[in-house]
């Protein structure tokens, strides 16, 4: 199995006087128009997805729509397992019962996001940090768990040749 770690796109500012609900809270403009240019990079380091999973909080599930638009991958599927505060097991259960021969993105916010990366690597919590937009691809085969690429978000707003 492989697993497309991706932590949403940058996201306006956290505030309780403007988004008292944080799930509400979007994408910034120039952060979402960041992410669209990155998916051809995206593209480059997975290959084909056969699902994209998203937290429903909408900066995830934004990211994750147009990871599958600009991507050509299938619709985004919520899953409440991937909000914040949920535990990396918990997380991670959101692929547990899909086909072992497949490629998973996972869309989700940080610390979470970027701890499964840690877990899954067998590397201390803290050791592997996603910076908003930024996407990690694991190999899972046979319980041993391979980093292919980390891409933050500088990286992939390069110009592809």
């Amino acid at each position: 199995m492989r697993l497309l770690i991706v932590r949403h796109a940058k996201a306006e500012e956290a505030s309780m006087a403007v988004w008292p609900d944080d799930a509400l809270r979007p994408l910034t403009v120039a952060g979402a128009d960041r992410f669209r240019r990155s998916v051809k990079r995206i593209v480059r380091l997975a290959g084909r997805c056969d699902a994209v999973i998203t937290s429903p909080y909408e900066r995830a599930a934004a990211t994750a729509e147009i990871l599958s638009d600009a991507a050509g991958w299938p619709e985004p599927v919520e899953d409440s397992r991937l909000v914040v505060g949920t535990s990396v097991r918990e997380m991670l259960a959101t692929v547990s019962g899909l086909d072992g021969s497949g490629c998973y993105a996972l869309v989700g916010h940080d610390p979470g996001i970027s701890l499964c990366v840690s877990d899954l690597l067998g590397a201390p919590a803290g050791t592997i940090l996603l910076k908003t937009g930024g996407v990690a691809l694991v190999d899972l085969v046979g319980g041993r768990s391979e980093l292919v690429g980390l891409l933050q978000p500088r990286m992939l707003a390069r110009k592809l040749d």
